[in-house]
C-alpha cells in the first residue's frame, strides 16, 4: 500500500513539474502534428463513412450547434455525399423534438453548405451502418459459454446440461 501511495504521489509530482516548464518538450509539437494525422487518416474517414451516424455528442449541449469532433465528421460526411447519395443518422437520444428539429435544420444547411445536393440525403433517427455481424454469428457467441465460470449451460435455461467443467477451468474474473 505504501508503494502505491508512493507511485502515486511520484507520479502527481513529475505532473506538476513538467506543467510548470517555460519551455514545451520539443516532441510535444511532433506528438500534435501525428495526432492530426491519425484523425485526417483514411481509416478515420471510412470509420465516419460507415458508420455515418452523428449523435448526441457531436453536438454541443442543448444546441444545434456541432461542436469541433462535430465538425470534423461533419467534413468527413459532406465530402463523401457531394458525389453519392445514401442515409445520413442524426440521433435523437434525449432532445426535445424542437431542439432535433433544429439539429436536423443545421446539418442539412451544413451539408448545403459543403456542397451536397440535399434532396439525395435521408436523415434519420437510425442505428449506425457498417458490416455488422450476422444473427446467425450472433447466437453461437450466445451459445459460447462464460469465459469467467465453470459453468457451461446453454442460454436457453436447460440447466441438465450442465456439465460442471470447461475448458476455461482455472480462469477467474479480477
Amino acid at each position: 500500500m505504501k508503494t502505491a501511495l508512493t507511485l502515486v504521489a511520484a507520479a502527481l509530482a513529475a505532473c506538476l513539474l513538467t506543467a510548470c516548464q517555460e519551455h514545451p518538450s520539443p516532441y510535444a509539437s511532433d506528438l500534435d502534428a501525428r495526432l492530426v494525422k491519425e484523425i485526417e487518416s483514411p481509416e478515420m474517414a471510412g470509420a465516419v463513412i460507415t458508420e455515418h451516424t452523428l449523435y448526441p455528442y457531436h453536438f454541443i449541449a442543448d444546441s444545434s450547434a456541432l461542436n469541433e469532433l462535430g465538425e470534423r465528421d461533419m467534413q468527413v460526411l459532406a465530402a463523401h455525399f457531394r458525389g453519392k447519395s445514401g442515409d445520413l443518422n442524426v440521433r435523437r437520444g434525449a432532445a426535445s423534438k424542437e431542439l432535433y428539429n433544429a439539429r436536423i435544420a443545421g446539418v442539412l444547411e451544413q451539408l448545403r453548405r459543403n456542397g451536397v445536393a440535399i434532396n439525395r440525403i435521408k436523415i434519420a433517427d437510425g442505428l449506425p451502418g457498417g458490416d455488422g455481424m450476422t444473427s446467425e454469428r450472433v447466437v453461437k457467441i450466445l451459445q459460447l459459454p462464460s469465459l469467467y465460470t465453470s459453468d457451461t449451460s446453454n442460454t436457453t435455461g436447460n440447466s441438465s446440461q450442465t456439465s460442471g467443467s470447461s475448458s476455461n477451468a482455472g480462469m477467474t474474473a479480477n
